[in-house]
């Protein structure tokens, strides 16, 4: 059977978390929210290392921890089909992290509808900036 691989993590971003992971040599990692700042990005590296001491290529994967979680955004739109002679309204609904300090009164919101399939500013045909936006 073959041997397991021994990871090495490290922290590129954070030298004090870095020198903190340098111990951890298992496939997976755990970390206390609390050992880690707020509004900041962390950036982890690792990699594996056979018996032999063959190494793998590392995998980077970037962490933003926010004060905050922000708000799950639902966009409720009418059932299909849609017709150039109705109006159709959309309109979007947050939800709070039971944790989160915000209310609903502190979100702005932002529409865009462009032509195509794939977003272009160059593109927008009907914008708006309320909770909920008529489209003619």
């Amino acid at each position: 059977s073959p041997r397991p691989l021994t990871f090495v993590w490290g922290s590129r971003t954070h030298p004090a978390l870095d020198a903190n992971l340098s111990t951890e040599v298992s496939s997976s990692l755990s970390l206390r929210g609390a050992s880690l700042e707020a509004d900041a990005t962390y950036t982890f590296s690792v990699y594996g290392v056979t018996f032999l001491g063959a190494v793998t290529d590392a995998v980077l994967h970037s962490l933003t921890i926010r004060s905050a979680p922000p708000p799950l955004l639902a966009i409720n739109m009418p059932a299909s089909p849609y017709l150039r002679t109705a109006t159709t309204w959309i309109n979007a609904q947050a939800t709070y992290s039971a944790c989160a300090s915000d209310t609903a009164s502190s979100l702005t919101y932002t529409w865009e509808v462009s032509v195509g399939a794939a977003y272009s500013e160059a593109n927008v045909i009907l914008s708006g900036s309320s909770e909920e936006m008529r489209l003619p």
